[in-house]
């Protein structure tokens, strides 16, 4: 039988890289999208004294000293001293902008905080009393150490650790005897079982970019006695980016669209009062083919009201973008006229009604067009992006071809 106890595991904190991709922000948000990555950590300090763990590790990627400044040293000392006072330790190994050694020789680290080298495998046993509980195995970032051979325990040694950063072959790692591989260099959450071994990476604490959506945070692990790890994942993002999805009716007036959307804002406030949101909707429709809900000027409206509504003043989520989607079908009336946009959309049909049907698009292109030869037949793309360029195909000869307006009639 083993102690039992428990560890945090982060990474990639970025303490120096500001949330980007934001083009319009009320000033008041300024101050939070700077300091989020600073909150995000302090967070994740937080929540490893809270659940008392005995360690954390911090598997590289933590800040560059260089962009990060004294602002960064002065707060990392002390969040490690919050930790020491209540006898946590810290095991930091290198990533790609925050090698250990480089941290300024004039600025001793507290005495709970471990950090490993880029030369070697360096094992330490963490002690809880007199009680060995883990071996901590890490090294900091080097392309020579992420074979997973470097990192190897023997097979009666209690509860062993991997500490890297970097990519990882992982088909042979449950044969080092590891009971835990603490892995940094990814923003996205990834954990991954082989056998008895468990491999994660935990992901950033705070997204920086539209494309880094949904919750970001660390991995808390326990131990039973067993030796058994049990793993969570915890939410520590101060700002979280997320893309929203609604489905209207063609049907829908401005007062009804406001009524939906903003009961989903509501919601979404609601279930996330600790932080704050940046949303980027997509609307889709169903019914009958209604062209004013496409009119920019609706759209624009609908984006400043929900930005006023729960953006302005103390509010917690901002609209990025609002977009409503083109509805799949358009009028029938349109693919019966004597007219060139009745012929046209007659020909799209028959592509759509036909999936064997042959369309080389490179045909269409001129000589010159970059990436030609990367065009392919339209009979032989998937079905999805099929259907999505030849209905791309008919809106634009709506656009171009005819007196319907996608932009006219009231909504």
């Amino acid at each position: 039988m083993s102690n039992a106890f428990k560890f945090l595991h982060a990474s990639d904190l970025h303490l120096d890289r500001a949330i980007s991709g934001i083009a319009e922000i009320p000033s008041h948000w300024k101050q939070s999208l700077t300091n989020a990555p600073y909150d995000a950590a302090e967070r994740l300090f937080d929540l490893a004294i809270n659940e008392r763990v005995d360690f954390v590790l911090l598997a590289g990627d933590v800040v560059d000293l260089d962009l990060g400044g004294p602002r960064s040293i002065a707060f990392l000392l002390g969040q490690f001293e919050r930790l020491a006072s209540k006898n946590i330790h810290v095991y930091w190994c290198g990533g790609g902008v925050d090698q250990t050694e480089h941290w300024p020789k004039a600025i001793e680290l507290p005495a709970n905080v471990t950090t490993f080298p880029s030369t070697l495998v360096e094992p330490v046993v963490h002690v809880r009393g007199e009680n060995p509980v883990a071996t901590i195995l890490g090294a900091s970032l080097d392309s020579q150490k992420r074979n997973p051979a470097n990192f190897h325990a023997g097979e009666d040694e209690i509860f062993a650790i991997a500490l890297l950063h970097g990519e990882l072959d992982l088909t042979s790692v449950s044969l080092q005897h590891i009971n835990y591989w603490a892995l940094g260099g990814k923003h996205k959450r990834k954990i991954v079982k082989r056998d008895e071994t468990i491999v994660v990476y935990p992901g950033t604490l705070q997204s920086r970019c539209p494309t880094e959506t949904g919750p970001h945070g660390c991995t808390l692990v326990s131990v039973d006695t067993d030796g058994v790890a049990h793993v969570q994942d915890k939410a520590v993002d101060q700002i979280r980016w997320t893309d929203q999805r609604l489905t209207v009716s063609e049907s829908n007036k401005i007062p009804e669209l406001k009524e939906i959307i903003g009961e989903r804002a509501l919601k979404i406030c609601t279930d996330s009062p600790d932080r704050q949101i940046l949303m980027n909707w997509k609307i889709s429709t169903t019914g009958e083919f209604h062209s004013g809900l496409r009119k920019a000027s609706l759209q624009k409206e609908l984006l400043n009201w929900l930005r006023q509504e729960f953006g302005q003043l103390h509010g917690s989520l901002w609209t990025v973008s609002f977009e409503i989607d083109a509805p799949r079908a358009l009028p029938t009336e349109w693919y019966e006229e004597d007219t060139i946009l009745g012929d046209y959309l007659r020909a799209v049909s028959r592509f759509q009604g036909d999936t064997t049907l042959s369309l080389p698009l490179e045909n269409y292109l001129a000589e010159t067009t970059d990436g030609k030869e990367w065009m392919v037949d339209l009979a032989r793309l998937p079905k999805e992006t099929r259907e999505s360029i030849l209905h791309r195909a008919a809106l634009l000869g709506v656009d171009n071809l005819s007196a319907h307006d996608l932009n006219s009639t009231d909504a």
